[in-house]
């Protein structure tokens, strides 16, 4: 998506914030924002928020500010100034970005400059943006700086990657000249996990330093599944949809049978194999809905090796129906030395009110394996 998650340049004398400037930016925001939300015109001092906007809805609250006014806001922005009248004064606080972004987003400085010798980097999901990641990031207890990796293709004149392989060999080139001569931890959710994986071993295989790898709930494409974790998630799947099915209208009820039996004609039945367990989220914007649509085929056909560092995993108490509740029956042909922790929540929550919890283990494995006491 043209803008999101990328740096823009403070003019170095603010404009002058007065009612005339700021006040169509506020009202044009006000209209924007009760389009998005589809609820009432919210007032200039409401926190955007509070009034129900969430990952997707800032999104495309960003990128309609940057088709309108040529700038580009730091994601980050959306919790500095949560109202309409705050932002307004930000649009009017910049210029439009002129220079190439950057697929590195910083979230945090080293906090000691022994630190500067090191960096924690989050990687994105299969959606590309990093919006999930920022408060994860916030979190974070370490004296490193932190940074998350969004994906090629969210900004304007990118072109969406569709293998891994040439992701992490883009994410290598970046991370080896943003963090020269730096220790590098690594922690990707979800798809970015597998992304970890590659860009470690491209660091390893170039003899730079890196510390640790961490995977968040991450899984390969179903065909790398042992057969008995493959049943089970068929077998969670088809409980989940009986009960579904239990509480739904005959109408529902019906349309899912049609479905089942290919009745629709050849629109659904052409979908390709992967649709059945991964789909763009509601309100994606059509930039984050092409991203995906590339994951999904990086997914396709990747084929994960055999990596002999330490690795771990962190998974949720509660697993998704269309994720192995295993992980390590999963990854132990592939990662020996994996080591697996637990948090609260889900595959979604991990990163939403169960955030802190995973900050916390996050912390403890970094500094673990600087070193530190955890």
């Amino acid at each position: 998506m043209p803008g999101v998650e990328l740096s823009c340049r403070t003019a170095s004398q603010p404009a002058p914030q007065h009612a005339d400037v700021i006040d169509p930016i506020v009202n044009w925001l006000i209209a924007q924002v009760q389009s998005i939300l589809r609820g009432p015109a919210p007032h200039p001092d409401d926190d955007f928020f509070d009034l129900g906007g969430d990952s997707m809805s800032a999104l495309a609250l960003f990128d309609a500010i940057e088709q309108r006014y040529a700038c580009a806001l730091p994601l980050t922005t959306i919790y500095d100034a949560p109202t309409m009248t705050d932002l307004a004064a930000r649009i009017v606080a910049i210029r439009p970005t002129e220079t190439s972004p950057s697929c590195l987003i910083p979230l945090k400085a080293a906090t000691q400059p022994q630190a500067r010798h090191g960096a924690v980097i989050l990687i994105h999901g299969i959606g590309g943006h990093v919006f999930d990641l920022l408060r994860l990031g916030a979190m974070i207890e370490s004296p490193h700086s932190i940074a998350a990796l969004r994906a090629r293709g969210l900004a304007a004149g990118e072109t969406p990657v569709d293998r891994i392989e040439t992701m992490a060999d883009n994410a290598f080139t970046l991370i080896r000249a943003t963090y020269p001569d730096q220790t590098i931890h690594l922690a990707g959710y979800s798809f970015g996990g597998m992304l970890a994986i590659e860009i470690g071993r491209r660091l390893r295989t170039a003899g730079l330093k890196f510390c640790s790898i961490t995977l968040l709930d991450t899984y390969p494409q179903p065909r790398c599944w042992p057969r008995a974790q493959a049943l089970d998630v068929r077998l969670r799947r088809m409980r989940n949809q009986l009960t579904t099915l239990r509480t739904s209208d005959w109408p529902t009820r019906i349309a899912y049978v049609r479905h089942r039996l290919g009745l629709w004609g050849d629109a659904v039945s052409a979908k390709s194999s992967r649709a059945g367990w991964l789909a763009a989220p509601d309100g994606a914007t059509p930039e984050i809905r092409a991203v995906f649509e590339a994951a999904s085929v990086a997914i396709d056909q990747y084929q994960p090796t055999m990596f002999e560092e330490p690795v771990t995993f962190i998974k949720p108490e509660t697993a998704s129906v269309f994720l192995p509740t295993r992980p390590r029956a999963v990854w132990q042909k592939f990662m020996p030395q994996l080591d697996v922790q637990t948090v609260p929540g889900d595959h979604i929550t991990m990163l939403d009110e169960y955030a802190p919890d995973l900050a916390v283990l996050l912390s403890r494995i970094i500094a673990r394996a600087d070193g530190r006491p955890a």
